[in-house]
């Protein structure tokens, strides 16, 4: 098989993990709505990820080593390849926290619905923004990879709405409140890894990633999270 074969095969099965990990973030929030469903589900689907993301490393891995490529585009791929594949892992481990985070904060108190709806919704777009990443992936389309960031840094602004109901919630809600905010952080650096897997795509074809890397638009991230523990102690 060619080294240009191998690459469209790396990045079919990247995208389909990639896929795979946006069902979990949905499935992820889902609980925060219906815990019946229960954590255990997105646990074990989180599993199915870490070894297929492994096999994968292993035939990057490979590929380095057995093909001559001269060719900057394919290096680039091969390096994307493997760093977009630990940031779909660990995107799955996020998602195995936002499940846990509702498993701990138990049933939301009735003043807590619109908290509830708002993360639920920002999961679905971090669903959504890894969705159209995949497909930019499959593709090794920079344009649909340049929709994707875009969605990614939508999802993450959507944050702050989740952060601002929960701000408004009674003292007495704190646990419940605090287990939100910090699902709702797992989201907003799900959306990272989103744009991440988006920008690796236009980096691979041309050399250079988007303007202003929404990836590094982090900085400011802590100081609501931060100044929300200080709150709860």
């Amino acid at each position: 098989m060619s080294p240009a074969d191998s690459l469209t095969d790396i990045r079919r099965d990247l995208s389909e993990i990639a896929v795979y990990v946006s069902y979990i973030i949905d499935l992820s929030v889902t609980v925060w709505q219906n815990q019946e469903i229960g954590a255990d589900r997105v646990v074990d689907a989180d599993r199915e990820v870490d070894s297929r993301s492994r096999l994968l490393v292993e035939r990057v891995a490979g590929a380095h080593t057995r093909w001559e490529l001269p060719y900057a585009p394919h290096v680039r791929s091969l390096v994307a390849a493997t760093v977009a594949t630990v940031a779909i892992e660990r995107t799955g481990d996020l998602a195995v926290e936002v499940a846990k985070r509702a498993r701990r904060a138990g049933r939301p108190p009735n003043e807590a619905s619109p908290a509830v709806g708002a993360l639920v919704e920002a999961g679905h777009s971090v669903a959504d923004a890894l969705g159209a990443a995949a497909v930019a992936i499959r593709d090794a389309d920079s344009i649909k990879a340049l929709t994707a960031a875009e969605m990614a840094a939508s999802a993450r602004e959507q944050q702050a709405t989740v952060h601002d109901i929960v701000w408004r919630l009674p003292d007495g809600e704190r646990t419940w409140a605090t287990q939100a905010l910090l699902a709702s952080r797992c989201l907003e650096r799900a959306a990272a890894n989103a744009a991440e897997l988006a920008e690796r795509v236009i980096w691979v074809e041309y050399g250079e990633r988007t303007p202003g890397s929404f990836t590094h638009l982090r900085a400011h991230e802590t100081r609501s999270v931060i100044a929300f523990a200080v709150w709860c102690l």
